[in-house]
């Protein structure tokens, strides 16, 4: 935990220890889950600020094939809102393809909308439509994970110490400490053993 006072850090708070037994330093990373979606709606206001994207238009606009199954209206503002009704897929199997991004792809566009225009939050649904949104509104073609690093992280200074997507093997032996809730019972109820793993790693949002 960090507090800044008119640009300079007045605060900086940390504890506990890692899943090796060392103590958590300022040097160490770990997940940090529903903030990812955060940075990803200020991913998609660049793009909406550079006109590549428009909150209001639907996202069948840049991605047609999305638009099966009467998803053909549901817009931008709709999917960042967690109102578009798409917060969880038609079948479980779903879950095994979170390492390939480009695999999810196809299961997106099965996706049946149920409860569209409530609020209904969508903890991992929401950020695999959201990069490849990215992907094909950008014109470098980049998935959100590239585009948050290049076009936020880099410009800030911290990319290497904000990450999306599944950093190296040498990145977590060295720095990443794992967070205490994950995996845990409660993540159980909700994912199989293949969908914890890739959540953990950062695989399962971008």
């Amino acid at each position: 935990c960090a507090v800044y006072h008119e640009g300079e850090k007045v605060v900086e708070l940390y504890s506990g220890r890692t899943q090796h037994g060392h103590p958590f330093s300022s040097q160490h990373v770990s997940t940090v889950q529903s903030i990812s979606k955060v940075i990803t709606g200020l991913a998609l206001a660049i793009l909406e600020d550079r006109g590549l994207v428009c909150y209001d238009a639907p996202i069948a606009k840049y991605w047609p094939s999305f638009g099966k199954h009467g998803k053909d209206t549901i817009t931008v503002a709709e999917l960042l809102s967690h109102t578009a009704g798409l917060y969880r897929f038609s079948s479980p199997k779903g879950f095994k393809f979170f390492h390939d991004r480009d695999s999810i792809v196809p299961l997106v566009e099965e996706m049946i909308p149920n409860r569209r225009g409530e609020i209904v939050y969508s903890m991992v649904v929401v950020g695999l439509i959201a990069s490849q949104l990215v992907r094909r509104v950008d014109p470098k073609a980049r998935y959100l994970h590239e585009f948050c690093r290049d076009e936020i992280f880099a410009p800030l200074g911290i990319e290497g110490d904000a990450i999306m997507g599944a950093p190296s093997d040498d990145f977590l032996a060295d720095r990443y400490c794992q967070h205490p809730l994950y995996p845990s019972e409660a993540l159980r109820l909700f994912l199989p053993e293949s969908a914890q793993r890739a959540l953990l790693r950062g695989r399962a949002l971008t």
